[in-house]
């Protein structure tokens, strides 16, 4: 029998103090690696270079720096994160936004989310389209995609617990939306307590939406064997646990932490998951969802008289959708004279004072609402019209306040326009007919359109 020995190249270069010790323990380590003859045969243990230059390591450097070490165990990787939206980055999300979704849950303040701690950009992954002719990867260019979205539903998958099993496995969650499929990466489960297992998967969903509708997750396993590991070709195919649907409406709610149960309908087995998940809607959407009042008090209103022009005054009342003028005596104590429509209203400026040619007088106090040909009934006389709405306000205070409400309210419309989806800068016909406009009484009327009475 004769020994095994070893030259490291390391130690040509290491420091004499420390030299000593590095020897010593080599000697040690291959003290165990002896040559062995069995006839002919000579039968080698074998080390990798890993091993060798970790034992080195543990050995020449037993004193390596602490914040070093702390460093190595601490190194993150980058959150998983999801999204259907055209943007490519997490950093890329309206301020308000994003402030909600790295917000800690109400629930546990201990829940760390793992977007504030990760210090580089975070790149969203795309679902894939069920329904496109390609290979099914999502399209930035869909037309789907192009309707602004009014609610963001927010869930983070954190963890999957098998009761039944203590076998390792790799487990994934999935998400489906409005034929869209976000399919998460697998994570492998460890034994958890005598029976079971659980698998920390940790990945977040942001999902926007238009209209309500229904979000289904589902939980898959994959059987985790040595061959699969080295081989696809022998990985075993991959079973649902089950699925759970979450219904999405166009209400904020905010996030909560729950376990939810599924259950297998083959093996009646059931699984644990640990999900955070809540409803974004910005507060210019709540405006319009809720038609909130956005702002109230005197105005004078030029309007066509049965004969001459006059000032009309009244008690206003300005919403998103329309505008409700009263008789300023009673205010809203009586029903509304005139529920006006200003879906078609475009801009809000201050007519120029310096402009002979000008339909009407307003001083610097007035302002023109400048609506589209949209507001004007055809049925009626056909006049020279710049659809203007003039009105003139009491001091310029009120000048500026109601300035600043009617612009708030144009780009609500402007930016819901064109959303077929949008219902609430409509009037309800059912409600409000077309030309049932009245005079002279406490009726409430209003258009569609804008009546040539309040159109110059």
């Amino acid at each position: 029998m004769s020994t095994y020995s070893f030259r490291n190249p390391l130690l040509d270069n290491a420091q004499p103090d420390k030299l000593k010790d590095s020897h010593s323990s080599l000697k040690s380590f291959f003290s165990h690696c002896q040559l062995t003859n069995f006839g002919s045969k000579r039968i080698v243990p074998t080390f990798s270079s890993k091993e060798i230059r970790k034992t080195f390591i543990k050995s020449s450097s037993p004193s390596l720096p602490r914040k070093h070490r702390v460093k190595q165990r601490s190194e993150q990787s980058e959150p998983l994160v999801h999204y259907n939206g055209p943007l490519e980055t997490l950093d890329q999300l309206p301020q308000e936004k994003l402030a909600w979704i790295t917000k800690e849950t109400s629930d546990d303040k201990e829940l760390r989310h793992p977007l504030l701690d990760y210090p580089k950009s975070i790149v969203f992954r795309k679902p894939h389209n069920l329904n496109t002719a390609s290979l099914g990867y999502y399209d930035s260019n869909d037309t789907s995609n192009l309707l602004r979205p009014k609610a963001t539903f927010y869930i983070r998958v954190l963890q999957v617990i098998n009761q039944n099993s203590s076998k390792p496995c790799l487990s994934r969650s999935s998400l489906e939306l409005n034929h869209q499929i976000f399919s998460g990466s697998y994570a492998v489960s460890q034994k958890c307590g005598k029976h079971g297992s659980q698998a920390n998967i940790d990945e977040t969903y942001i999902l926007d939406v238009d209209r309500s509708t229904t979000a289904k997750l589902s939980i898959y396993a994959q059987p985790k064997t040595a061959f699969g590991s080295l081989n696809p070709r022998f990985r075993q195919p991959e079973v649902c646990l089950g699925t759970q649907e979450f219904k999405i409406s166009m209400r904020p709610t905010e996030k909560k932490l729950k376990r939810i149960t599924l259950q297998d309908k083959e093996t009646q087995h059931q699984y644990q998951v640990l999900v955070v998940y809540g409803t974004y809607v910005e507060s210019r959407v709540m405006t319009l969802l809720d038609n909130k009042l956005i702002y109230e008090g005197f105005i004078t209103v030029y309007t066509r008289g049965k004969f001459i022009p006059r000032w009309a005054r009244y008690w206003a009342a300005l919403y998103p959708g329309h505008i409700e003028l009263y008789d300023f005596e009673y205010k809203e104590r009586k029903k509304a004279l005139y529920k006006i429509s200003i879906k078609a209203l475009i801009d809000v400026f201050h007519p120029p004072t310096d402009d002979d040619e000008r339909l009407v007088d307003v001083g610097s106090l007035g302002l023109a609402l400048q609506f589209s040909q949209e507001s004007f009934d055809n049925s009626e006389s056909q006049f020279d019209l710049e659809y203007r709405m003039y009105i003139l306000p009491d001091d310029s205070d009120r000048s500026q306040e109601w300035e600043q409400a009617f612009m708030h309210a144009a780009s609500l419309i402007n930016e819901f326009r064109f959303d077929s989806s949008y219902m609430a800068t409509k009037v309800d016909d059912t409600v409000f007919k077309l030309n049932d406009v009245q005079y002279g009484n406490d009726q409430i009327v209003g258009t569609m359109i804008i009546s040539s009475k309040f159109l110059w």
